[in-house]
């Protein structure tokens, strides 16, 4: 079987500890899903991975059915060779503080994301932030979402909510009926049930982008769209850039015919239409 990626042994620049590199698209997707530990390194297709035990197990179990060239084997085998996992055990934390990064953070973070910060110093003593801080990404109340149902504006699945938690200018709420979005896993367009929503005032310049056949869409400046060079943010696009748009969506029938049914019914109305 032909290798879809590589696992190498490195000093990561970002966090300044020695982690695990994977490369290739294929590979750095299956880790993506299976240790929310890792992040992005250099590109979209390149993942580092702490090294830990229980990452080390999880890239075992990604090498027994997925073929990487190891390029750092002595000390892959070293690592590999420990399989036991020390288990931890977390206090129970009640109450979350607000607490301030250290000054070495550049970025402003949330309200949430500030709470998320004391919980992880609370139960691990330590944390890293490794994402750009504070969403951001995002879209004005009038665009369009694809479920498989139809399509909805954001605008009327918050009218069609009610709000569970409020921390200032940030809102998460419960959608009144769950339902099924359209979302793109990097390969295909899948469903994924969503029963919350979260809503944040942000106090940034606006981008409309309009693509050739008159769709708009308005979002801020960060927001991440897929080009045919790698996810760009909507700022950095041009008028020569082109962006990924899905060739067609998912759809769940509001009816009770059987696929065959409509199959033949379809071929009733097509061979009946005149042509002029």
């Amino acid at each position: 079987m032909k290798n879809f990626g590589t696992l190498e042994y490195v000093l990561d620049t970002y966090s300044k500890t020695w982690s695990w590199k994977v490369t290739g698209t294929r590979a750095v997707s299956m880790v993506s899903k299976l240790i929310p530990a890792s992040w992005y390194g250099d590109g979209p297709n390149e993942a580092i991975i702490p090294d830990s035990a229980e990452n080390v197990n999880h890239l075992k179990w990604i090498l027994e059915r997925y073929p990487l060239d190891i390029l750092s084997k002595s000390t892959w085998q070293r690592k590999s060779t420990k399989s036991n996992i020390p288990k931890t055990t977390v206090s129970k934390i009640e109450k979350l503080e607000r607490v301030k990064p250290g000054e070495q953070f550049r970025g402003k973070l949330l309200n949430f994301q500030k709470e998320g910060l004391d919980f992880l110093l609370k139960s691990n003593g330590n944390a890293l932030l490794a994402d750009e801080m504070g969403l951001g990404k995002c879209i004005v109340g009038d665009s369009i979402i694809e479920t498989t149902t139809g399509q909805v504006s954001i605008a009327d699945l918050w009218e069609n909510s009610s709000i569970i938690e409020q921390n200032d200018d940030e809102c998460w709420a419960r959608l009144s009926i769950p339902m099924e979005i359209q979302t793109f896993d990097g390969k295909k367009i899948e469903g994924k049930k969503i029963d919350r929503i979260f809503r944040q005032k942000i106090d940034e310049p606006i981008t409309k982008i309009t693509l050739w056949d008159g769709s708009v869409l308005e979002c801020t400046r960060r927001h991440r769209l897929l080009t045919p060079q790698g996810w760009k943010r909507a700022g950095e696009l041009t008028i020569d850039d082109k962006v990924a748009v899905p060739a067609k969506t998912l759809h769940v029938g509001k009816n009770h015919l059987t696929p065959e049914l409509a199959e033949l019914m379809a071929w009733q109305l097509a061979e009946g239409y005149e042509y002029f």
